[in-house]
């Protein structure tokens, strides 16, 4: 690898072929610059403008980049309900890189991509590329939020490496500060908090292969008392952070762009897993994968879970897909597709977090669903609070009359426990009856 070339990164296939990429225009810098006034502002017919961060950037960067700058952008869409939209920072992201595919070494995750910029760019044609993106994808210019990180190979001895590390942590700081832009150097990085300590050390895990590993949380029949599934759940341990928990390592894999490649592990991780309990240990229940809106409707999503069971030879009856409710009715036709798609392949599929988004008993009759697991504010709150305790037993009572199949998590008494069972609820999930448990202890409970 020459001094100025990027490092080989993985990219996010959760992003192939999302809608509003087949038409893009294909940009170079040149053209970029061309259609930008002597003012730097952009002239691009429809271009959405930026202005506020345009500013920004202009303020704290000189204006051409120096050879060799590694440059992060960090997008986000923001919805008008103000949610993250990652379907459309993903789309956007993927137009980018459409701009930028002559000149090679992106690499593309959530909404953030990494570039190796070409010597004496102007920071105006840089705004021009990622409004004619913006633009192809359709999204309202107030609804994007975009956070600028740079580093240079060579700097303070920085290899090529370190100025994609310290880039992508430079973007997430000035998204989040809303500074615009921000240039980070090894120096900087000796400082850093606990939160990019995590990120960092996360990513590492990722490339190495280590210090990730799966837990199975049990799912119990509220009749039986017995096994009928469990969860398959990511935990994360490091040399010198110890033991993270996955509520203080998740918010940070989500905002610094590790989300998706933490996903994918599970997924790739887990389907191996379930088929060696299956084969060697006499799994006969499912185990159930945490999916996200985004990957769920990536192109070949289907097909790769498919791979993955024959590569395993594992009966697709014991795997199963969780997705929030969130995310199916941020898109309910397409995620009603795919997942018929996966039920087609015997796979089947639980809609998480139910009941806190208001799908109407028309929406669950469309969609191809086995179970639904009752979102875990009900059931903390069932015993205090008697609207939530109606809302949980018309939660049941809805997804009996589809004939759907019913899972409370977050169960940690008795009386939420009984209570539950009166409802009508099949199947709970929780401390009460266990926490997630290692794979060892997890096949060690199994029915002989």
């Amino acid at each position: 690898m020459s001094d100025n070339e990027l490092p080989a990164l993985p990219s996010a296939t959760a992003t192939d072929g999302l809608e509003g990429m087949e038409g893009l225009e294909r940009v170079d810098w040149s053209r970029a610059q061309d259609v930008s006034g002597d003012d730097g502002a952009a002239e691009v017919p429809g271009a959405l403008g930026l202005a506020a961060w345009q500013e920004s950037v202009a303020a704290h960067l000189d204006e051409e980049t120096p050879s060799g700058t590694v440059c992060t952008i960090e997008l986000r869409v923001i919805s008008d309900s103000r949610r993250l939209d990652d379907v459309a920072s993903h789309a956007i992201a993927r137009a980018i890189q459409e701009v930028h595919s002559p000149l090679g070494g992106i690499a593309l995750e959530e909404g953030q991509f990494t570039l190796l910029l070409p010597d004496g760019v102007s920071w105006a044609a840089v705004a021009t590329t990622i409004e004619r993106a913006v633009a192809s994808v359709g999204v309202s210019s107030t609804s994007v939020h975009v956070g600028f990180g740079l580093a240079d190979i060579g700097t303070q001895g920085q290899t090529a490496e370190d100025a994609v590390r310290l880039s992508r942590i430079a973007a997430i700081r000035a998204y989040e500060s809303h500074l615009g832009a921000r240039v980070m150097t090894l120096s900087d990085e000796a400082g850093l908090g606990r939160e990019e300590v995590v990120a960092r050390r996360l990513a590492e895990a990722l490339d190495a292969e280590r210090g990730l590993r799966l837990v199975f949380q049990p799912k119990i029949d509220t009749g039986t008392q017995g096994f009928v599934g469990a969860e398959a759940l990511m935990r994360f341990k490091c040399a010198d952070l110890g033991e993270v928990g996955p509520a203080e390592f998740f918010p940070i894999a989500t905002r610094t762009g590790l989300l998706a490649r933490l996903e994918h592990w599970v997924i790739e991780n887990a389907i191996p897993a379930i088929a060696t309990m299956a084969h060697q240990h006499g799994l006969t229940v499912p185990i159930s994968i945490n999916v996200r809106g985004a990957d769920l409707l990536a192109d070949g999503f289907v097909e790769t879970i498919g791979r993955l069971l024959a590569t395993h030879d594992l009966d697709p009856g014991l795997l199963r897909v969780e997705v929030t409710e969130a995310d199916v009715l941020s898109n309910l036709d397409a995620a009603e597709e795919r997942l018929g798609a996966l039920r087609e392949i015997g796979v089947s599929v639980a809609l998480d977090d139910f009941g806190k988004e208001g799908t109407t008993l028309a929406d669950l009759r469309r969609l191809p669903v086995d179970v639904v697991k009752v979102h875990r504010a009900f059931t903390r709150d069932m015993e205090s609070d008697e609207t939530a305790s109606a809302l949980i037993q018309g939660v049941m009572s809805l997804a009996r009359s589809v004939g759907i199949e019913t899972v409370a998590v977050g169960v940690e008494s008795w009386p939420q426990f009984e209570r539950l069972r009166s409802f009508g609820c099949g199947a709970v999930q929780g401390f009460l009856f266990s926490p997630a448990l290692e794979a060892s202890d997890f096949i060690a409970r199994l029915p002989k």
